[in-house]
């Protein structure tokens, strides 16, 4: 999330294995339907690169993130973001090192878009 949120692919090159599983759900508000999509390590690379290149995201999106469980040699957790949000898993591999291996997401519906907005951007005002 935050390789997207700041065009930045250092945290993906650091913490995502090349062989990753990346895929979801995104919710289009003009079809009304539900489309799958895969994703590549390559394309995480490119997503990073050009989704907010244009820095349309605004600097207070939040990225929450709620571990679910760690064990010896894998760990689950769940991240939020300003579009959605990932059920990750990760693995440490062999030197050690804490990887995230999968990551299964979905954008929000067209309700749950417009509500949270709506609390982002009453928190932005309070802020």
């Amino acid at each position: 999330m935050k390789s997207i949120y700041e065009h930045d692919t250092t945290f993906i090159s650091g913490y995502t294995d090349e062989l990753i599983q990346k895929s979801g759900y995104f919710f289009s508000k003009k079809e009304k339907s539900w489309s799958y999509h895969f994703m590549s390590y390559e394309e995480l690379i490119n997503t990073a690169l050009s989704y907010n290149s244009k820095e349309w995201l605004p600097k207070w999106s939040p990225i929450e993130i709620e571990v679910y469980e760690i064990k010896e040699k894998i760990a689950s957790a769940k991240v939020k973001a300003i579009w959605g949000f990932d059920y990750i898993l990760l693995s440490k591999n062999q030197k050690g090192y804490w990887k995230i291996d999968k990551i299964l997401w979905q954008s929000y519906s067209e309700t749950e878009t417009k509500e949270y907005f709506k609390k982002l951007n009453q928190l932005a005002e309070n802020g």
